[in-house]
């Protein structure tokens, strides 16, 4: 019964936030466009899965054809034929309309509603169970194919005041901060979550492991846990001068840009061999390898 009125409760979540994006995605259909631009990228498989290729081609679309791909992006959040649900659809771009003052206000307030619905979907997803098997199956049932990574992603907005959005290829990392006693709770509550094929004893004993390396380590204050993510485009929003700062974003999504009109710069091929921008050495020592747990 708990688990029907689960995938019920789902079910009537998303689909309510859909009938937002469906909405809004109208709306912005009619809006003038004086600048628009998406890349898009090739569709990823499991042999994807691992190093970064050699080359990424990038294909440039303007004007109504990559208004219609970003429109028609903001409901993208199913798995496509056999890409890896880690592999969540990526669209880069700038979409920049011209809006009445009222428009300009009602669109806003449209996202602002949708981008509140992602955050109580992932919340709820996450209320289900603490075990992320559990939480998987239980999304799985209510809605078969469902990328979770991609419905949480908010719709970008630009700020005020753009001068330039610019595009490269970044490698960003996903970073968690606990104390040591956090990070021994979580690797206690990972032991209800044991991989698919993994055997329980050898689960059991590596989560042992692990959790004397954290408590021989408890007198850290936090432990960081710095996992790189795959290759991945990136924004970088550039202010005009007496502003808000420059800053640097994961480019999942286009950015929708309203009665502003800031200089765009394009998206080139990712090539491997090409020049790479000198990293700088952290003084850290890792602990835990799988985790990219550091000291």
């Amino acid at each position: 019964m708990k688990d029907k009125d689960n995938t019920q409760r789902l079910r009537e979540q998303y689909f309510f936030m859909m009938d937002h994006i469906e909405q809004l995605g109208i709306v912005l259909a009619n809006c003038d466009s004086p600048q628009s631009v998406c890349f898009t990228l090739p569709t990823l498989s499991e042999d994807d899965l691992g190093d970064d290729p050699a080359i990424i081609p990038v294909q440039t679309l303007t004007g109504k054809h990559a208004i219609d791909v970003a429109i028609g992006h903001l409901s993208q959040h199913e798995i496509k034929e056999q890409v890896p649900g880690v592999f969540s659809p990526r669209l880069p771009g700038v979409i920049s309309l011209t809006l009445t003052d009222k428009k300009c206000r009602e669109v806003h307030q449209r996202i602002n509603v949708i981008n509140a619905l992602k955050t109580d979907f992932a919340l709820l997803v996450q209320s289900l169970s603490p075990s992320v098997d559990v939480r998987f199956e239980i999304v799985s049932q209510a809605l078969p194919n469902l990328i979770k990574k991609a419905v949480a992603r908010k719709i970008l907005v630009a700020p005020e005041h753009c001068k330039r959005i610019g595009f490269s290829w970044k490698r960003f990392f996903s970073i968690r901060k606990k104390t040591p006693e956090q990070w021994d709770k979580y690797l206690e509550n990972a032991l209800k979550s044991k991989p698919k094929g993994c055997e329980q004893d050898k689960w059991e004993q590596s989560i042992a492991i692990e959790r004397n390396i954290v408590r021989n380590n408890n007198d850290a204050a936090i432990l960081i846990s710095r996992r790189p993510i795959r290759i991945t485009p990136a924004m970088n929003v550039v202010m005009q001068e007496g502003k808000v700062k420059a800053t640097t974003i994961v480019a999942h999504s286009p950015l929708w840009v309203f009665n502003q009109n800031p200089t765009i710069g394009m998206l080139s091929d990712f090539g491997a061999n090409k020049t790479k921008r000198k990293t700088v050495e952290r003084d850290e020592t890792l602990l835990i390898s799988r985790l990219h747990l550091y000291r």
